[in-house]
């Protein structure tokens, strides 16, 4: 069972949506760098020497929401949506281009988010490869998947938290092969309930609400790092 540390907070970012000869490709910032001025919700920050174990042109799976259902819940399999690859650094951090799969119909919620400007993104890194330092820098965050968040009834990044999910058969659903340093025990099991059925389309009142949370969302977080800032 592979423990997945997924990090949100206010340094996350909007996801530009791109369609080139028909494909739904994703331009994420999926690692941004901050600083000990500039921390996420959890006192914690990435810089330009985070050893995140890639290199451009290796890729990972992409997940829904760190492989839960739209409703916040745990699913016994999580929804690999798509394909990221490591495309690049540059002075705002980490960057990969996601290539979400258009017979899932949580890529296409995924999808429709992003052209509205609506969807976020969030890393998972491998929890028994972690390091960081006492200050809150991150030294070693090995990304296990990139998920992708339509934020809205309670999806809004926020902060980060430890929890198992089975990284072997989210990488093979991806057509990836796992790198063996991620391996640590077996699969999990249980009855983990699996939800699949999901809205494909959401109306224009829901559309409304989503934009009202997210407004919320970005004036809390602001509040928050301006305490967090002066205090």
């Amino acid at each position: 069972m592979a423990n997945i540390l997924m990090r949100y907070g206010p340094n996350s970012t909007a996801i530009k949506a791109v369609e080139v000869d028909g494909e739904w490709a994703l331009e994420v910032l999926g690692v941004p760098f901050g600083s000990q001025d500039r921390k996420d919700f959890d006192g914690q920050w990435f810089t330009e020497k985070t050893d995140i174990m890639m290199q451009p042109g290796d890729k990972r799976p992409a997940l829904y929401y760190h492989g839960m259902a739209p409703n916040g819940e745990r699913v016994k399999n999580p929804e690999v949506i798509g394909v990221s690859e490591y495309a690049r650094t540059d002075e705002q951090g980490h960057w990969f281009r996601v290539v979400l799969d258009q017979t899932k119909k949580l890529a296409k919620r995924i999808w429709n988010a992003a052209r509205r400007g609506l969807t976020y993104a969030s890393s998972g890194a491998i929890a028994h490869l972690f390091r960081g330092n006492d200050k809150g820098e991150i030294r070693v965050w090995p990304i296990g998947e990139i998920s992708l968040i339509d934020v809205g009834h309670g999806r809004a990044p926020s902060n980060w938290d430890a929890v198992a999910l089975p990284m072997k058969s989210v990488f093979t659903d991806a057509g990836l092969e796992m790198p063996e340093s991620f391996v640590e025990g077996d699969e999990p099991e249980g009855d983990e309930p699996k939800t699949d059925e999901v809205a494909d389309e959401l109306t224009p009142e829901q559309i409304i609400s989503e934009e009202i949370e997210i407004a919320r969302a970005v004036i809390s977080a602001a509040s928050t790092a301006a305490a967090k800032a002066a205090g």
